[in-house]
């Protein structure tokens, strides 16, 4: 089974490190003011693109990749209206002479791109992913956050495809592998425990974290 890519998703707290950790006095009780131009667009529904939808739909990129052994790059977008719906169906023939033109920017300068492909991605595509979720569970996070990852990481669970691989892993002052690499959504779920900071609340060893999740990804057949 081999995928288009791997990810690492890094579920860590805003404190990189702790000197000394007491429960009581180590938890961050507010969370750090995002940095200027910090606007996330979170998707709540899909509905069908429409010619006729003039709600100034946004153009987010996810994700860039470059082949190695020739020039083409590939970069895989969401189109989402101001309402937080993704549009699908944009890339239908019938659209094609609202894509006028792509260009590329780089390095302050903008060129536009002459030969371009677009194609919708479906759930059902076949594209396979390889996700390593690595989840801080330090004594800064304190209980309730811990237990909202661990809510979060069960409901990735829930609606992982099956095609799909991921590992799970938390840290603190050490690094627990709670679930190798695998596609067995059961066995994910087996593993994954919604218990707080129960046998965890110490340091913050994020290095050796992201370490730990390069290892479970590499050499597993995905590329």
């Amino acid at each position: 089974m081999k995928s288009k890519y791997t990810a690492i998703f890094l579920l860590i707290s805003l404190l990189s490190s702790c000197s000394i950790f007491n429960p009581k006095e180590s938890v961050i009780l507010h969370d750090a003011t995002p940095p200027a131009g910090y606007n996330p667009s979170f998707i709540s529904s899909f509905k069908p693109f429409s010619a006729n939808d003039y709600t100034a739909p946004e153009l987010t990129i996810s994700y860039v990749s470059t082949e190695q052994f020739d020039s083409t790059s590939k970069a895989y977008l969401h189109l989402i209206d101001n309402n937080k719906y993704y549009l699908s169906g944009a890339a239908d023939k019938k659209f094609s002479k609202l894509w006028c033109n792509v260009y590329l920017t780089y390095d302050g300068k903008r060129e536009q791109v002459g030969k371009y492909k677009l194609s919708e991605i479906y759930n059902g595509s076949g594209i396979k992913n390889a996700i390593a979720v690595v989840s801080d569970h330090s004594g800064s996070m304190g209980e309730s956050r811990a237990i909202a990852v661990q809510e979060a990481i069960a409901k990735l669970i829930e609606q992982k495809r099956e095609q799909d691989a991921f590992a799970l892993i938390r840290y603190d002052g050490k690094v627990n592998v709670e679930a190798g690499l695998t596609n067995s959504k059961r066995q994910l779920a087996e593993s994954h425990k919604i218990d707080g900071l129960a046998r965890y609340g110490g340091m913050t060893a994020i290095a050796d974290a992201v370490y730990q999740a390069a290892s479970e990804l590499a050499g597993k057949g995905y590329n």
